[in-house]
């Protein structure tokens, strides 16, 4: 799929352009082209339904970077006084238990850091 193609599916799912953009459920954080020496050229088959098919080895690529839940995480856990916000209750229920486990942990770990450097 080529970037012309990829914007009309989501222009056509997403007319005014308002909805968050996951990749396996975990968000983007970057888009950016680059040449495929970085990591090597990717290949593409065409006409994979057809007995003409073919590869198409490109040198340019459409690079994009995930967020990962680790880092959703590490982020809160490092940063225990972070304020997070949720979108409705879905997401709410989704992460809440989670994200409060790793601010009382952050904040734990942050306390303890501080005892320590008294003693010393």
């Amino acid at each position: 799929m080529n970037t012309k193609e990829l914007i009309g599916i989501l222009q056509s799912l997403d007319p005014e352009g308002e909805t968050e953009v996951v990749f396996n459920n975990v968000p983007i954080t970057w888009v950016n082209m680059e040449p495929g020496f970085y990591d090597g050229c990717f290949f593409k088959f065409i006409n994979l339904d057809s007995d003409d098919v073919q590869i198409k080895v490109c040198g340019w690529e459409l690079k994009v970077s995930l967020s990962t839940q680790g880092d959703l995480i590490d982020t809160v856990h490092n940063n225990p006084h972070l304020q997070v916000y949720y979108d409705g209750d879905y997401s709410y229920n989704s992460w809440d238990k989670e994200i409060e486990e790793m601010r009382i942990e952050g904040l734990e770990f942050e306390f303890e850091a501080k005892q320590n450097v008294r003693k010393d």
